[in-house]
């Protein structure tokens, strides 16, 4: 009898143990008609496989502060929107859902680990890596609040894409993984001399990407076999982006360079400071940021300096084309709008902080984080 009595009070402890671990966990509840499961204005940090990172439907520019949202840490990533969703991840470990309109937060995810990418969106589907505390890559159903698999490879240093049934992302270690996105395993990988912090670039069956090892790469998309690799003598941090008969991309050594997609020089150009942001381009120029302040546009073709901008201090940020206008931000704590055709400011805001992410688009709306530790929309 007191043996019974002693297991009973085993089995009740360990209940209280168990129902006690389930509430302290942290709690994701979503109703899928809350989150706005319609069309995917910002899919990843770029928004294409190309990472043009152009809206070419014309909208107004910028030119009031609609709301901003502070988090819990310095906001370095770019925001995903989905229907009136947006998602971020956050410096404080949690990944926001917030109403697009309103900013107000509909619910979070509290993480394991420290996310310093941009995450990618497929679907329902949220993928993401975590840092050097973590080291896994994730693929998370944010509707139905589950984790539909996850995987180490190591410390995860760029911002994954998709590309069809397939995942790409990469580490500090050097590799670039090409993964089955529905189940988390590995199809091929590939190895540089150095951390890639570059997200790739897809067109056809060819993958370009860069390496802080100062080199671009082409690999094949079907096995990972390299076609072609290009020694830029300089750490590529940026992601290169494509149109359809080249590939741009720029060096922390301030040289910008235009490659056909076979990996053969076209020609180059060369900024007073380091480039470490990504490019964007349209049907005639492209644009990018420098440490020398400077916002750069040159004709896509030729490689001459259409115009330029100057702000106050380093530009980290990526710029986007939405429209007529090219949207960016700087360290000097703004958030700019300038006429693509003419570089003439058109909006700014100024924050309480340097601003290094890159921007979003959606709906109308544009979108940064600073690291003032807010999120930002201008409208």
């Amino acid at each position: 009898m007191e043996f019974l009595k002693g297991e009973l009070k085993f089995k009740l402890v360990l209940w209280l143990i168990v129902c006690l671990s389930t509430y302290c966990a942290p709690q994701f509840k979503t109703k899928a008609r809350e989150f706005g499961l319609g069309q995917i204005y910002w899919s990843c940090l770029r928004n294409d496989l190309q990472n043009r990172a152009v809206i070419e439907k014309e909208y107004p520019p910028p030119s009031r502060l609609l709301w901003r949202l502070k988090t819990g840490a310095a906001v370095i990533t770019t925001p995903l929107q989905r229907g009136n969703t947006l998602i971020l991840v956050g410096g404080d470990k949690k990944l926001y859902f917030l109403d697009a309109q309103t900013g107000l937060k509909k619910t979070h995810l509290s993480l394991s680990a420290l996310v310093v990418t941009t995450p990618c969106l497929a679907g329902d589907i949220l993928y993401f890596g975590t840092g050097k505390n973590g080291k896994k890559v994730y693929a998370f159903n944010y509707v139905t609040g589950k984790m539909v698999w996850e995987k180490k490879l190591g410390e995860i240093s760029n911002s994954p894409i998709t590309v069809g049934g397939k995942l790409l992302v990469a580490t500090a270690e050097g590799s670039l993984y090409c993964l089955d996105r529905l189940t988390g395993r590995e199809l091929w990988s590939f190895k540089t001399g150095e951390p890639i912090i570059s997200t790739p670039a897809v067109i056809g069956d060819q993958v370009y990407f860069g390496s802080l090892d100062g080199h671009l790469y082409s690999v094949s998309m079907v096995d990972g076999s390299q076609h072609w690799k290009f020694r830029a003598k300089g750490g590529v941090s940026g992601s290169p982006v494509l149109d359809s008969q080249r590939v741009y991309f720029g060096l922390q050594k301030g040289k910008f360079y235009c490659l056909s997609l076979e990996g053969e020089e076209i020609w180059q150009f060369q900024a007073k400071g380091a480039i470490y942001g990504s490019a964007c381009v349209d049907s005639e120029n492209v644009y990018f940021g420098s440490n020398d302040g400077f916002l750069y546009c040159l004709h896509k073709d030729k490689g001459e300096l259409v115009w330029k901008y100057q702000t106050n201090s380093l530009i980290h940020s990526s710029p986007i084309a939405v429209g007529k206008w090219i949207c960016f931000g700087s360290f000097d704590k703004r958030f700019y709008a300038l006429d693509k055709d003419t570089g003439a400011l058109v909006f700014s805001h100024i924050t309480e902080g340097i601003i290094s992410a890159s921007p979003s688009f959606g709906e109308g709306q544009y979108y940064i984080g600073g690291e003032d530790k807010y999120l930002y929309c201008f409208r």
